[in-house]
């Protein structure tokens, strides 16, 4: 017979309770760190998704929850199902993970992958992991950490409209001109932000040396060549010329040297 409980589940509890794990999926290192950066948060709700184990005490779901408490060291309740038939092992994890834009969507956000990706920005800038974020290595932000993002800072929605309602090319990344251009628009000169995203999107009235001109001239040239620009770069060229807009400075040359003697450091958005 199958029993259901609500258990509260120290980490010396997790330990034993991953003693008694069957046969399971890998363990993924990366996404218990993720947990338990949520725990030690407080970000975790009882939502009913269950520990499981078999009729005979095997753990079969459960293994990246007990893992973060362990690794959060911090006691978290939980429901615990026991009495699965073995059976039911194939039936775990078959459903589709609720990605950030999922949840967006369900609170009725509009663009809600493009307001995603441009909070995913927004939260590491506020977390001082932009430079991570843009190498791949900050991970990902939680739901909750994005919702506190968008309560903070609810004009990157109307960035993210603005990036999208004039069709800016995909070469420019609009979730990430969005999420810069935000950025910059709450430091000095602030407003210029907004002028910069106009002359990205149009291109009209640009004389040479605009550094909204060579960002537009730096990326039509990679697209006319077929050549996906890397992220961080494109990010580095991007606060460059931002930075140089806000400050009303004329460039003759939009590039970062991210490699070799002359390497630059990662640039920050002015303030």
């Amino acid at each position: 017979m199958i029993s259901f409980q609500v258990e509260e589940v120290s980490p010396d509890r997790a330990s034993q309770f991953l003693s008694m794990n069957g046969v399971n999926r890998n363990l993924r290192k990366s996404h218990v760190t993720f947990l338990a950066g949520a725990m030690l948060r407080g970000e975790w709700e009882l939502n009913g998704e269950a520990i499981k184990f078999t009729k005979d005490g095997r753990l079969i779901d459960g293994q990246h929850r007990l893992n973060a408490i362990v690794q959060a060291g911090v006691p978290i309740v939980l429901p615990v199902v026991r009495g699965v038939d073995d059976s039911a092992f194939k039936t775990l994890d078959t459903g589709a993970a609720r990605n950030h834009a999922d949840a967006l969507s369900i609170a009725g956000e509009s663009l809600p992958t493009q307001l995603a990706a441009a909070l995913r920005i927004v939260t590491c800038h506020d977390l001082g992991k932009l430079q991570d974020h843009f190498s791949g290595s900050a991970g990902s932000p939680s739901n909750k950490q994005l919702h506190a993002t968008l309560q903070q800072h609810p004009a990157v929605r109307d960035w993210v409209r603005k990036a999208y309602s004039d069709k800016i090319a995909t070469g420019f990344r609009p979730p990430t001109l969005a999420a810069i251009c935000y950025l910059s628009s709450c430091r000095s000169n602030g407003h210029r932000a907004y002028e910069f995203i106009e002359a990205v999107g149009t291109g009209v009235g640009l004389d040479a040396g605009n550094p909204a001109l060579l960002l537009r001239e730096r990326v039509w040239a990679e697209i006319a060549k077929k050549h996906v620009m890397r992220r961080k770069e494109y990010a580095a060229i991007l606060i460059k010329a931002i930075n140089a807009y806000r400050s009303g400075k004329s460039i003759k040359l939009l590039r970062w040297l991210s490699a070799g003697d002359r390497q630059e450091p990662f640039p920050q958005i002015d303030p």
